[in-house]
């Protein structure tokens, strides 16, 4: 088949942006019969914030503003951008559009097939929480449940995410697919030259390099809950060791980091409390790695990459028991009720105290992170291509298609990985 695949995500800094890269990065390692065009928007592309690897076609689209910006908490895409993507979809002649995210979703037609990824129902459940006017929640309902009516299959990424889609959407089981994300191969335990550089890192970012360190990773909207976050760390019982927080304070996502330093103002914590901004994965790797423990106490989380790229580097997650981060997670860190902020200040207070504890659950962070692969995610994927093809061919075909003992092997082995990782 001939694949479109929209890259209006490919410049994202947040979690839609890196399932992009990664998936596609890996999609591109393997040998696949289809083809595969990337739609990519012209200002992603010239700025060199969007790559299209190699072996893919990139079909530019020429757009008034990037997606990224365009698509924020105080606007939305114009209908001209949106309508410059269906154009060209509809043009490239594709047998299939495969949709990374509902985030950058934009009309189809001339397209058999629509395969779209719903990363979370944080828009459905929490809504207040994410847009900060009526006409935003609007717009997304709007186009993500177009999306998720007209795709022939929608992929998510927990199953904890896949019984909310079928709660809000009512949509078969039978279209919903699993594909868990995974941490990218930066992401590891250091070795002795990382050990070296370390302290010159960890000052970069006002961290001392001789003590223990809270970390968390992510954006800082509402329903992240580092209001909670903060008021727990504020109880801790060790008044030294810092909590620092790491993501853009210039997100176009709705954030509330006014309010959040209000927070640490009122409990007097001033330098306790280190905000990094935007940090680079070679950096963020050695602050995964020095750091006590990951903290991820949202409220709701389609995945929570973080989580499994602190455990690839062998540091365990105390993290929210809702949604999706018990399945990810498993027995590598510690869980608590994200609406108890006791909760939350003893399993930090735990991780900070109980070196053995530590220890035991950082080997358990790096065998299960060791689970999750990119290049399983993409078998999955082009799994459900194929499916999508057979289907397009009818039971002729795939009569024929059987006696071919390249394509059942293949065939096999894809089928072999969904089945995996919907386990």
């Amino acid at each position: 088949m001939h694949i479109g695949i929209d890259g209006a995500c490919l410049a994202n800094r947040r979690g839609f942006g890196r399932f992009t890269r990664e998936l596609l990065a890996a999609l591109s390692r393997i040998r696949s019969r289809h083809r595969f065009t990337i739609l990519v928007d012209s200002h992603a592309l010239a700025s060199g914030q969007a790559a299209v690897p190699d072996g893919f076609d990139p079909l530019v689209v020429p757009v008034r503003q990037a997606p990224t910006q365009a698509a924020s908490a105080e606007g939305r895409r114009s209908l001209a951008d949106l309508f410059a993507f269906s154009r060209a979809a509809a043009a490239a002649r594709l047998d299939c559009l495969y949709l990374p995210s509902t985030y950058t979703a934009f009309p189809v037609w001339n397209v058999r097939h629509l395969v779209v990824t719903v990363h979370d129902t944080m828009p459905l459940s929490h809504p207040e929480l994410i847009f900060r006017h009526g006409r935003g929640r609007l717009a997304w309902r709007i186009k993500e449940a177009y999306a998720v009516h007209r795709a022939r299959r929608v992929v998510t990424l927990s199953h904890a995410s896949r019984r909310d889609i079928i709660k809000y959407y009512h949509i078969r089981n039978e279209r919903l697919r699993v594909i868990p994300e995974a941490a990218s191969p930066v992401f590891r335990p250091l070795d002795p030259a990382d050990h070296a550089q370390a302290p010159a890192v960890l000052s970069r970012y006002g961290i001392p390099a001789d003590g223990p360190f809270l970390l968390y990773v992510g954006g800082f909207s509402p329903h992240k809950n580092l209001l909670r976050l903060i008021d727990a760390f504020a109880q801790l019982d060790d008044p030294t060791a810092p909590l620092v927080l790491v993501g853009d304070l210039h997100d176009v996502f709705n954030t509330h980091v006014p309010e959040l330093r209000a927070r640490v103002e009122r409990w007097n914590l001033g330098p306790r409390v280190i905000w990094t901004g935007y940090v680079a994965d070679d950096d963020l790797r050695i602050l995964y790695a020095r750091a006590c423990a990951l903290v991820l106490p949202s409220l709701i989380e389609g995945f929570g990459l973080p989580a499994i790229e602190a455990m690839a580097c062998g540091t365990p997650v105390a993290y929210a028991d809702t949604a999706s981060l018990p399945e990810v997670v498993g027995e590598a860190g510690l869980g608590f009720d994200p609406a108890s902020v006791s909760q939350i200040a003893a399993a930090l207070n735990r991780l900070l105290t109980d070196r053995p504890l530590r220890a035991e659950l950082a080997g358990r962070a790096l065998a299960r992170a060791q689970r999750f692969t990119w290049s399983a995610a993409a078998q999955a994927l082009l799994t459900v291509f194929d499916e999508l093809e057979d289907q397009t061919r009818g039971p002729a075909s795939r009569i024929v298609a059987s006696t071919d003992p390249n394509r059942s092997k293949f065939s096999r082995n894809r089928r072999a990985n969904s089945r995996t990782l919907a386990s």
